[in-house]
């Protein structure tokens, strides 16, 4: 019997051992399959979850506006489509600073076009003489690119059309979320175990969806009124326009501003600007681009999100790959509302804090 006994030990030892790894592997493992099932679902549902997502952007950032007006005894359905009409009044207003210099610009367009044709048979004439290309072959390439431009000018209106409808109907998102946000916050009290952390995180979200869009449109504004005055004083044409679309395009992260110098820089040079014109330009973006990042930034917008430039960074890449442009807007704020949601879930708090920006003492 004795002979036994340490048998009957290891077949035990064994079983625990297999049991921990279990557990210790069924976490990431559920983590892994949540991840894949998502990026499934944001992949194929974009046509309809994108919409959605701006809508419920849309509707955190009027809250106050709707909270205000069922206060002084509106109805909740009156109260949510005057509050986003704040929206398409400020769309409104943005569009008509800029609508007249665009008018300007389609008037020209034949001057445009003998602009870049000058520019274009000097450009031809300096790569024959610095690479020995024979300008015959530069036109070959030139009318591929132009082809190429146009056939691409189809889709693009297209696309902008697509836009349009996506806007309008997020605004309606955003008007039923308004009106049916008690329900949607009772919901989630009933998914949540506790009910004090599911209105933690709806409160939690909420502010910081606030905070973060406010920040950046009041960021944008100050932007397009610095770029406006000093493409103004140096004397760029179409100076309001380049303006608000160079500050547009800081919505998005990282990339943002150098898509919006680069547009500045090909409007100018397609309307008659020098090179000096151009570099003027990048010295103004690039002087402004230093007081919003050490000083606009931290003071308007801060550390509302709370996430590390880790995971910052790699969220603005996946959401750009799953949705476009439409993710790269609204990537920061949807992982912000993610991390907040992981912190208070005591199964995935720790995705949470690897998530963060809290610091780590170290050893």
């Amino acid at each position: 019997m004795d002979g036994f006994a340490p048998i009957v030990y290891q077949a035990g030892s064994q079983t625990n051992f297999t049991m921990k790894i279990n557990i210790s592997l069924k976490r990431p493992l559920s983590v892994m399959l949540f991840l894949i099932a998502s990026s499934v679902i944001l992949f194929y549902g974009k046509a309809l979850l994108v919409p959605i997502a701006f809508g419920a952007m849309f509707s955190f950032l009027v809250n106050p506006i709707h909270s205000k007006l069922l206060q002084f005894k509106f109805n909740k359905y009156l109260s949510a489509i005057t509050s986003i009409l704040t929206i398409v009044a400020f769309v409104l207003i943005f569009l008509s600073m800029f609508g007249w210099q665009i008018q300007q610009l389609y008037e020209q367009k034949d001057q445009i076009k003998k602009e870049l044709i000058q520019k274009q048979e000097k450009l031809q004439g300096h790569i024959s003489n610095w690479f020995g290309i024979k300008v015959k072959k530069q036109k070959e390439f030139a009318e591929k690119v132009i082809n190429n431009i146009e056939d691409r000018a189809s889709s693009l209106f297209g696309n902008l059309m697509g836009a349009m409808s996506n806007f309008f109907l997020s605004l309606i998102y955003a008007i039923l979320f308004l009106t049916e946000r008690r329900k949607i916050s009772q919901f989630f009290q009933k998914v949540i175990p506790k009910k004090s952390d599911a209105i933690d995180i709806i409160e939690d979200a909420s502010q910081v969806v606030q905070k973060y869009l406010s920040g950046k449109l009041a960021i944008i504004g100050m932007l397009a009124t610095v770029y406006s005055i000093g493409f103004l004083l140096v004397g760029i044409q179409y100076a309001i326009l380049i303006a608000i679309l160079a500050a547009l395009f800081t919505f998005i992260p990282y990339v943002g501003n150098i898509i919006g110098g680069s547009l500045a820089a090909v409007i100018t040079f397609a309307t008659g600007g020098t090179m000096t014109d151009i570099l003027i330009i990048f010295g103004i973006m690039g002087a402004a681009q230093l007081i919003e990042s050490y000083i606009l930034e931290p003071w308007i917008v801060g550390s509302n999100l709370k996430l590390n430039p880790l995971f910052s960074i790699l969220g603005v890449i996946a959401l750009s790959s799953l949705w476009g442009a439409a993710g790269a807007v609204l990537a920061l704020p949807l992982i912000g509302m993610l991390k907040i949601l992981f912190d208070n879930l005591e199964y995935y708090e720790p995705i949470g804090f690897l998530m963060g920006d809290e610091k780590v003492k170290e050893n």
